[in-house]
């Protein structure tokens, strides 16, 4: 049986899946492995390509996986079009600002039946910076930007990118308990739709 693996950027956003899919037996630093489902496992690559480069090189290189399991990346991007709370569905990722690099997502593992209601999910292209980005930095609409998606698709041929907007790329104007609260609704969202196809 394949392994299903959640790449997620941070512990927070592991935190959602651990406590969903009952993940808590940690294998290696920053990977981690369910009791109660034996293919389910989360690896925290750690923010930015420094971070993503050496965490999944070094996973490949032990063989905690291999390129025929299926991974889901799930995290936090900032969009100046959606709301915070929206999930987004990736279609591809470019780089910031080398907008002709691109990776178009090979999704021959696919959650799109999860996804089939346009309320639950949105499609949008992944731009990936090397810093926090301003709104005022990005010219194409309805785009979402975070600092390790390309690079993941780049290392992993069967990834899907599904990710929570958490900010419209400046926090000063934003109520925190409001955004919290559409963060975990997105969360549990999210996560019980994955549950019926995995």
């Amino acid at each position: 049986m394949n392994k299903v693996i959640f790449l997620v950027a941070m512990e927070e956003e592991a935190e959602y899946i651990k406590k969903s899919f009952n993940i808590n037996l940690k294998i290696e630093k920053n990977f981690y492995k369910s009791e109660k489902f034996d293919n389910l496992f989360i690896l925290v690559t750690g923010v930015g390509v420094g971070n993503v480069l050496k965490t999944i090189t070094n996973c490949f290189n032990e063989k905690l996986f291999d390129k025929n399991d299926k991974f889901i990346n799930i995290g936090y991007v900032g969009s100046p079009s959606y709301n915070v709370g929206d999930i987004i569905d990736i279609s591809c990722a470019k780089r910031l600002f080398e907008p002709q690099k691109v990776k178009n997502l090979n999704k021959t593992f696919t959650l799109k039946s999860v996804f089939a209601d346009e309320n639950i999910c949105k499609n949008s292209t992944l731009y990936t910076a090397d810093d926090f980005v301003e709104n005022r930095e990005l010219t194409e609409k309805d785009c979402v930007v975070d600092m390790e998606g390309y690079y993941i698709a780049c290392m992993i041929e069967n990834v899907h990118m599904i990710k929570i907007v958490s900010d419209n790329l400046c926090l000063k104007d934003c109520n925190e308990a409001h955004r919290k609260e559409c963060i975990n609704n997105a969360w549990e969202n999210l996560l019980n739709n994955i549950k019926k196809v995995i």
